[in-house]
């Protein structure tokens, strides 16, 4: 996807799903800081490769649970060009 800017984003992961979350509900009027000084609803964007939320009440869903002494590892990678 390119921005009218030309930045793009891509997003490569071995995660089934993306979980998407544009800051909606951050409140209004939230004290800023020198890390975050326009901290506020739709500030900013998170892109979180995942399994889906709901994964284990549908069998069709990759299956999400870890079983003891398992081991889970997810790879993403985000790369951002210009044009």
């Amino acid at each position: 996807m390119r921005g009218a800017n030309g930045l793009s984003l891509s997003i490569a992961t071995t995660a089934p799903g993306l979980q998407v979350y544009n800051g909606a509900h951050l409140p209004t009027g939230a004290p800023a800081t020198s890390d975050f000084p326009d901290l506020a609803p739709f500030a900013g964007i998170a892109l979180e490769p995942q399994h889906w939320p709901d994964a284990m009440h549908h069998a069709h869903f990759p299956d999400i649970l870890l079983k003891p002494g398992g081991t889970y590892q997810q790879i993403t990678e985000f790369s951002f060009s210009t044009a």
